[in-house]
């Protein structure tokens, strides 16, 4: 065969689009600001939780998200980038979960319109994503429709409080028995519920792959841009690094995939050294953040007991997290003792940050 022949075989090797298997992994993620072992509390972004499947399967879920990329001009600029990209791989998922934020005074059966409002967030959300292997770059797309100011997320706080103070043995009644049960939750955003939307673009870019000689040690550091519009609107732009025994490319991890806002992890189809080998690696992330609107500290179209006024809403945020993630053959376990994101509102003297702990668990199939 001719070398010429021999080179577009070659080429076309490398290049088109790998998509997911049908069932390409699931995770489960729960975060909890309790668990905290810095400043353990029980306010503002106080915890919640997800399951998430990925593969081929969820594509036809995510026909209106992939209608909302043509009308952008999305569409045609993926297609664009497949044309010049070598090798694009592929990832589709599908999320249900539940976020909840509560103010400090727990104990309260009235109103505290000088504070955070009770909210929270029942969700479904669809992501597509495409990592485009030679330009170093990955473009993610969500769609959410949530419910605002249903009771699951009172129920599942109680709950956790009542088993908490069993293991301690003591009473709801007793002051310093806590954490105590929360009193306020009818008087959260939307109570009774308000359906909700938001659309999601994540763009991701590797800055720096370093590699040890011969060995798996790695560092590699991405810079990321966000545009979220709906029940939250605003943008957010930062930097994330891996460092240990890495062997996934740099778009198979996020650092902070609910982040009381359900940020989505990445479900683009796993590479064969993903699967195949050890991975124990240290990471972390460090965002800032323009907020235009956010449902669940303002309220939505429903008329809400307590919601923060445009004056009493920072605009301005940073975001950061720590933490390692071990994985063999496709399982994994991920563990960050530290999440935090610098005060939200002016009000509920004196300004605080919010803190919390996340623990991920997943799996990605071939």
């Amino acid at each position: 065969m001719h070398l010429p022949c021999l080179l577009a075989l070659a080429a076309l090797a490398q290049s088109g689009s790998v998509e997911p298997p049908g069932f390409s992994g699931a995770a489960f993620f729960l975060e909890e600001d309790a668990w905290n072992l810095v400043h353990p509390s029980d306010q503002n972004y106080t915890g919640g939780g997800a399951l998430q499947v990925s593969g081929a399967w969820v594509k036809g879920a995510a026909l209106p998200l992939e209608a909302i990329d043509h009308l952008t001009g999305l569409a045609r600029k993926l297609d664009e980038l497949d044309g010049a990209a070598g090798r694009t791989y592929r990832g589709y998922s599908l999320m249900l979960g539940l976020t909840v934020f509560t103010p400090r005074e727990l104990t309260s059966f009235e109103p505290i319109p000088q504070d955070r409002p009770y909210a929270s967030l029942e969700f479904l959300t669809v992501s597509r994503a495409s990592a485009f292997e030679r330009l170093g770059l990955a473009i993610s797309t969500e769609l959410t429709l949530g419910v605002l100011g249903l009771d699951q997320g009172h129920q599942l706080q109680a709950a956790i409080h009542a088993a908490s103070r069993a293991i301690k043995g003591c009473a709801d009644e007793e002051p310093e028995c806590t954490p105590h049960d929360p009193k306020g939750w009818p008087h959260q955003v939307s109570a009774g519920g308000e359906p909700t939307l938001r659309y999601g673009l994540t763009v991701e870019r590797l800055l720096v792959d370093a590699r040890a000689p011969g060995g798996a040690a790695r560092f590699d550091l991405k810079g990321l841009g966000r545009l979220d519009l709906g029940y939250y609107t605003g943008a957010a732009a930062g930097l994330a690094f891996r460092a240990g025994v890495v062997r996934s490319p740099f778009w198979s991890y996020n650092t902070a995939p609910l982040n009381g806002q359900n940020q989505m992890v990445p479900a683009v189809a796993a590479t064969p050294e993903q699967l195949g080998s050890l991975e124990v690696y240290l990471f972390g992330g460090l965002r800032g953040r323009a907020v235009g609107y956010n449902a669940l500290l303002q309220g939505q179209l429903r008329p809400s007991v307590v919601a923060m006024s445009d004056s009493q809403v920072f605009r301005l945020l940073y975001e950061l997290e720590v933490g390692a993630t071990a994985s063999f053959r496709g399982w994994g376990v991920t563990y960050m003792p530290f999440a935090g994101r610098s005060p939200e509102l002016t009000a509920g003297l004196p300004l605080r940050h919010q803190i919390w702990t996340s623990i991920y668990l997943w799996y990605r199939a071939g």
